[in-house]
């Protein structure tokens, strides 16, 4: 009796038009048999032995990890750390593999797993830059457009749940507005209106981290230093400008959530809601202005 088994692959190259005599199935697990084995000869020389000797693997970035492999390919290597947990990692990260443990030396940064390293190693300041809109949502500035909005901060993380934030941002909006005026005949006149804050602040995160993302709920204070200028032109008489400064104080409250590129680098999106109000005075007259409004940014950070 014979059976014939066409086949493909890689391994093996084209084979077709093949008589295997005797029961196909017996032929088939052979095949398997052999493939499995040759798999595991090539993970093992990888390491130039056998990768039950290997007690530790190196990851470029200097972490040591203990632990026994598991399986090891061109694509990953799977580690069993000593308090039970399975780390993967990818076979181009690692540095070297460790079979003396004599090379866990006193002055490594060891790991007895890749959670702990997640857990202790995280850096704890950042730097982020922020950029986005402003957008106003009080009734004073119902007239004025939406403007830039832009912020650098400084951030430290007592831990993986709670960070404080100092930042200096600035946020623009403006306004314009023309008609008539009876002065000294019907005369075409416009209006403009800009406002520019500088906010220094100060805020609190309460994080929730999840894997490679961070979400995160922020509140503070801050002193606003606002800007408010205004330029008046009549048609056949000519302009005038008027501006005033006010330091002001208020709060906000916002959430975000950063996505984590390295362990050093991160992106991110963040809203703040802004409550803060500005007085000037023009001529003698007094204007109060509440800023209040939205700000929503992407981030660029960098930890260290």
């Amino acid at each position: 009796m014979s059976m014939k088994i066409t086949t493909s692959g890689e391994s093996f190259g084209k084979m077709q038009n093949v008589m295997f005599p005797g029961s196909g199935l017996f032929f088939v697990c052979l095949l398997v048999v052999v493939l499995i084995v040759m798999v595991q000869s090539s993970a093992v020389a990888q390491t130039g032995g056998d990768i039950g000797s290997i007690k530790g693997i190196v990851l470029k970035d200097g972490t040591v990890v203990r632990g026994q492999v598991l399986q090891m390919s061109t694509e990953k290597v799977i580690v069993r750390t000593p308090d039970g947990n399975i780390s993967i990692h990818k076979f181009d990260d690692v540095e070297t593999f460790i079979k003396d443990e004599s090379q866990f030396g006193r002055s490594e940064k060891v790991y007895s797993s890749y959670s702990q390293y997640q857990r202790t190693d995280y850096k704890r300041q950042y730097f982020v830059f922020k950029a986005g809109v402003y957008s106003p949502q009080s009734d004073d500035l119902e007239e004025f457009d939406e403007g830039f909005n832009g912020e650098v901060a400084f951030g430290y993380y007592f831990n993986r749940n709670l960070a404080v934030e100092l930042g200096v941002g600035y946020f623009h909006t403006e306004a314009s507005e023309s008609g008539y005026v009876d002065f000294f005949g019907i005369r075409s006149a416009s209006v403009e209106a800009d406002i520019d804050v500088v906010p220094l602040t100060a805020a609190l995160k309460i994080i929730a981290p999840l894997g490679q993302v961070e979400l995160y709920a922020l509140g503070g204070v801050g002193m606003y230093f606002a800007s408010g200028e205004l330029k008046v032109s009549i048609a056949g008489i000519g302009s005038d400008t008027a501006e005033d400064d006010d330091v002001s104080f208020g709060g906000f409250l916002g959430a975000g959530v950063n996505f984590n590129i390295t362990n050093q680098v991160f992106l991110g999106i963040e809203s703040k809601y802004h409550w803060v109000e500005a007085n000037w005075e023009y001529e003698g007259i007094e204007v109060d202005a509440e800023l209040d409004g939205w700000t929503i940014t992407g981030n660029l950070g960098i930890r260290f």
